[in-house]
């Protein structure tokens, strides 16, 4: 495999791509899936992961362990090797139900080839496909190529909604839609086959290098394919009263997955996200709610910690006892059995962020709890939450216990305690040691602290605790 006519570019500053050409060509795809197995049998310090396209490799590392040089350096030693013929792929055979209603495009595909619907299923069946790589959906096999003769343009209008299981053409492509979705390429059958399973031990049906053959025929096929699984038995903590414009079930994201379709997912804020899940002493990675421009509307049918960050969309934790109270972003605030947490108006920001003490508690899916809304797995059932849902959370980390932030009035001023390494948390108002645990340096609310005298400036706080 040749360095000279391969181009090593970066993508963003943890990821590159290595070209080895431009063009849709099976040979040259020979060459990126040698290239893929060689990065994967010989990994390099810091690499994450590898994604086979038609005629490229993206190269995914992380950037505390590798340089973009290093990587690029490591990846030219392998184009300078003679690269060995890549392993063969599995054999699939895909039953199809042609035309009708199941392929509303293959009177249209017929027209356009000049041929018969009969001669198109003939010939389209008569043929073994490669697949190139896998994108676009989880699971989406991208097989070539089709015979001249049955290449066609892709729809100038595409669908909003493509049944899961249809088989189609584009160019000089066919593949099958593994989940409902929108797509512009032409409908002539479907299939039952289940191109992905997100639960499986493999699962993605079909991959790069693998082999298909299509056979026609007649048995029915199902309206819709099951994706999910059902919740494991929990104890519901939080009811979701109104989901809100878009409400999800995200953490980290699900990496190592690409190469079958899958995205990373995950917080569209990460820094507001981590936030949220360090006041209440989660990990940072933990599952939380992300909620877009107008948030949920939660009820708590338990005594809970949770955690505002991100945007600012007026959250107001309503208390029959105590009346509204103003949710402060950044702290954890308790929330006891019945309040209601509202968010009324968006005063800025986009995507706001609720953490929970112990994070919420939903099916891993290939190893992440984030929701992926396009193939409807992960997070809760695959969807934005609905009036009705309720949620459950894990059990809190010990030692992260923090004050309720809600037994203070929002006009009056809050009491801050400094901590110090090695030392017992002091407070400003009372002068008394609290907690059991030295902590790194911070700035904490105080949970004893009277509210009604006026606060002490943090530069006296400083000095006090030294002294």
């Amino acid at each position: 495999m040749s360095a000279e006519r391969a181009r090593v570019l970066p993508v963003g500053d943890a990821a590159l791509t290595v070209e080895l050409g431009r063009t849709l060509e099976p040979a040259l795809n020979v060459r990126v899936r040698a290239l893929d197995e060689a990065v994967r049998a010989r990994p390099f310090p810091g690499l994450l992961e590898s994604v086979p396209a038609y005629a490229s490799l993206l190269v995914v590392y992380d950037p505390a362990r590798i340089s973009f040089a290093g990587a690029r350096a490591a990846l030219d030693d392998m184009l300078d090797l003679r690269a060995a013929a890549p392993r063969p792929g599995s054999r699939h055979i895909v039953p199809v139900r042609y035309g009708g209603r199941d392929g509303p495009d293959l009177p249209e595909v017929a027209r356009t080839c000049g041929l018969s619907e009969r001669d198109v299923i003939k010939r389209h069946a008569a043929a073994e496909y490669t697949a190139l790589f896998v994108g676009f959906l989880p699971g989406f096999a991208y097989l070539g190529t089709v015979a001249f003769e049955l290449q066609t343009a892709r729809r100038a209008a595409p669908r909003p909604r493509v049944p899961a299981g249809s088989v189609a053409l584009a160019g000089r492509l066919t593949g099958v839609y593994p989940f409902a979705s929108p797509g512009g390429w032409n409908l002539i059958g479907r299939t039952e086959r289940v191109l992905f399973d997100p639960f499986a031990d493999a699962p993605a049906l079909i991959q790069a290098g693998d082999r298909v053959r299509f056979l026609a025929s007649d048995l029915a096929v199902d309206a819709d394919m099951p994706r999910t699984q059902p919740f494991p038995a929990s104890v519901p903590r939080i009811e979701v009263v109104d989901g809100g414009l878009l409400t999800t079930v995200q953490d980290g994201g699900r990496r190592g997955h690409r190469r079958l379709g899958v995205p990373w997912c995950g917080f569209l804020d990460p820094e507001a996200a981590r936030a949220a899940n360090r006041a209440v002493g989660n990990a940072e990675d933990a599952a939380l709610l992300e909620g877009t421009g107008m948030g949920p509307t939660l009820r708590f049918l338990t005594t809970t910690r949770f955690a505002l960050a991100g945007a600012d969309l007026g959250a107001i934790l309503e208390r029959a006892d105590l009346g509204p109270w103003p949710v402060p972003l950044g702290r954890a605030v308790v929330a006891r059995t019945g309040n209601v947490l509202t968010m009324r108006e968006r005063r800025a920001g986009l995507r706001a962020y609720v953490a929970f003490a112990g994070g919420i508690t939903v099916p891993d899916v290939l190893g992440s709890r984030a929701t992926d809304l396009v193939a409807g797995f992960g997070g809760y059932d695959g969807r934005a939450l609905a009036a009705g849902d309720h949620l459950s959370l894990g059990r809190a980390a010990a030692g992260a216990e923090v004050p309720d932030l809600t037994l203070a009035s929002p006009s009056s001023p809050l009491w801050w305690c400094v901590s110090w390494p090695g030392r017992r948390t002091t407070c400003s108002r009372t002068r008394r040691a609290h907690g059991s645990r030295a902590r790194p340096t911070r700035w904490i609310p105080c949970p004893i602290a009277s509210a009604a005298a006026s606060p002490v400036p943090p530069s006296r706080i400083a000095r006090r605790a030294r002294s």
